[in-house]
């Protein structure tokens, strides 16, 4: 495999696994919102590493997981691109 195309497989990586991450954010935060979690709401959306944290709780447990997860895939990914 040559280099840019190796380069190229990792800007792809990093830029799905962002928007999976982007993705179930969202998603979370949509369910905070639904659950008329107001504070927790604004505090996953001013530091979005709280939002697994209040999704556990909230018991949004499968948001909460996939998010741990796109957030490690998304980091692997960067690592790797770097």
């Amino acid at each position: 495999m040559s280099a840019d195309v190796a380069n190229t497989a990792a800007t792809i990586a990093v830029v799905v696994a962002f928007a999976l991450l982007a993705t179930v954010h969202a998603a979370t935060l949509f369910g905070l919102g639904a659950r008329r979690e107001g504070r927790r709401l604004l505090a996953s959306l001013l530091l979005p590493v709280l939002a697994p944290y209040f999704a556990y709780g909230s018991g949004m447990r499968v948001r909460a997981f996939l998010w741990l997860a796109a957030g490690a895939c998304y980091a692997a990914a960067f690592v790797i691109a770097s």
